[in-house]
């Protein structure tokens, strides 16, 4: 076995393949974030058919993260991206008259290991308000504990926005519907 890796042609393959597989990590995690930016305002300026696309492509690449971690380093922007599809997603449901569908994007959008910004600045919250607009508070404020999790950072905003929420006001998220 000793001689098997002291031969050349193997070193070769193995630097081959160690480069292949660096480009490949550069490129997806390069492609994620293009994918993940373009989601929120795609749909804000109601792109539809264009986040759709988008969407599809950036699942495929998280569903592949599920199976090839390896390949991709930047585990916080999974996190963000993870954030944005079901962000997206449950906006696109929610469009389409889903309701409980974009309810499950919109806790599943939570369910993230964080990341730094997400955990200093927080979560997109359109969803969020779109599904107060359609009277389904509660997911909203089970949302709030879910982000909880990793968004420790918060400023205090989601004890005022339940408290908006409490009074039957729509909550002033600010930034949180841009990012």
């Amino acid at each position: 076995m000793k001689e098997f890796l002291r031969d050349k042609r193997f070193q070769y393959v193995i630097a081959i393949y160690c480069l292949l597989a660096l480009a490949f990590s550069v490129y997806t995690s390069n492609r994620v974030y293009e994918l993940q930016e373009q989601v929120i305002p795609l749909l804000n300026d109601k792109e539809y058919e264009q986040a759709e696309e988008v969407l599809s492509e950036l699942e495929g690449i998280i569903d592949n993260y599920i199976y090839q971690p390896k390949f991709f380093p930047d585990k916080s922007l999974m996190s963000v991206a993870k954030h944005k599809l079901h962000t997206g997603k449950g906006r696109l449901a929610l469009k389409a008259k889903q309701l409980e569908e974009a309810k499950e994007h919109l806790l599943n959008s939570a369910k993230i290991s964080g990341a730094p910004t997400l955990n200093s600045f927080g979560p997109n919250m359109s969803l969020a308000q779109k599904l107060i607009e359609e009277g389904e508070s509660e997911v909203v404020l089970t949302y709030f504990e879910l982000c909880g999790e990793f968004w420790k950072n918060k400023f205090d905003k989601t004890d005022l926005w339940k408290e908006a929420i409490e009074n039957g006001e729509m909550p002033d998220f600010g930034s949180n519907l841009i990012y």
